[in-house]
């Protein structure tokens, strides 16, 4: 092989290693690339440690993080109209994406290996409900010193406020000079945010409910869950040629195969026609779009209802 034409040229080209890279120009370029503003962080950050194995992963020899900062426009994601919102936080999502793409361009033909994951999503969804993100944005931001995460579990810049995306570049050389985490938080903790979750995912005692908050932000993101659940519910009946007459919500925190949860959905009765006490339709679990859940269907009677629907949703014994 090593008389190969081809990689006696190859091995014959002069290969220079493209050396540490300077902080100052790599700032500018980060800037110029459309970023608001930009901070560095060592892979080998103490506390970065549960990144590295990730990041090792995604690009082995990873050295650096460069983290980047768009800011968002404060009213529109303030907006009351959802699409408003969403528009704000895809626009900007597409100038993270855009602004790290151009930068790892420059990097590469410089001579740098460089990645950059995707500031939020498309992610590694084959692997939900784990770990779906190649590189987690907050706490690189925050040991670079963009700001500290405030109890509504996002990063507070010293500028720009919560009205930010991140997004993270990972290379496999030092930087002259890394950032420091802020010596101050930026946060009030005047809980207002408590009082404005919709969903009540923010705790007064700084917990934090990640599946309703993601369940109410995300679910077009994951699958539509809560629709397509709604929708097999509705084509069950179909097929038994039930009416429905009421649909119970899923709980805010459900989600695939996490959290056990009920629906039910209800037929009106006949007048006059008896109600039957609740038998079991199938006592064995009947597997429906995915093997992270089971899925068993009984039918239940109550005064009023003729017929209904149970179906429980409970997580994989896999």
């Amino acid at each position: 092989m090593a008389d190969h034409p081809t990689v006696r040229t190859v091995l014959a080209r002069e290969r220079q290693s493209p050396g540490v890279i300077d902080a100052d120009w790599l700032r500018g370029l980060c800037l110029a690339a459309g970023v608001d503003d930009v901070a560095f962080a060592r892979v080998d950050n103490p506390d970065l440690a549960s990144e590295r194995e990730h990041v090792q992963a995604a690009l082995p020899g990873a050295q650096s993080y460069i983290s980047l900062v768009v800011k968002m426009n404060r009213d529109n994601v303030r907006s009351t109209a959802r699409s408003v919102a969403n528009q704000e936080f895809h626009r900007s999502g597409e100038r993270s994406n855009e602004a790290a793409h151009r930068i790892t361009r420059v990097l590469e033909d410089a001579g740098y290996r460089a990645l950059s994951p995707s500031a939020s999503f498309p992610m590694e969804m084959d692997n939900f409900p784990g770990r779906i993100w190649v590189v987690a944005h907050k706490p690189v931001a925050v040991a670079a010193g963009l700001g500290v995460m405030g109890i509504h579990r996002n990063v507070i810049h010293p500028k720009f406020g919560n009205f930010i995306l991140l997004a993270t570049i990972i290379v496999a050389a030092p930087i002259t000079s890394y950032g420091e985490p802020l010596d101050y938080s930026p946060c009030l903790q005047c809980k207002l945010c408590v009082a404005a979750c919709p969903v009540g995912a923010i705790k007064k005692n700084g917990d934090f409910d990640f599946l309703a908050c993601s369940t109410h932000n995300y679910r077009e993101f994951m699958g539509g869950f809560t629709d397509w659940t709604t929708i097999a519910v509705e084509s069950v009946l179909n097929s038994l040629n039930f009416s429905p007459m009421c649909i119970i919500d899923l709980n805010a925190g459900a989600s695939l195969g996490v959290i056990g949860t009920e629906c039910c959905v209800a037929t009106s009765s006949r007048e006059g026609e008896s109600t039957p006490r609740a038998t079991a339709m199938n006592s064995q679990p009947r597997v429906i779009g995915s093997d992270r859940m089971r899925m068993s269907r009984g039918i239940t009677g109550r005064r009023g209802l003729r017929r209904g629907l149970l179906i429980r949703i409970s997580p994989s014994s896999r």
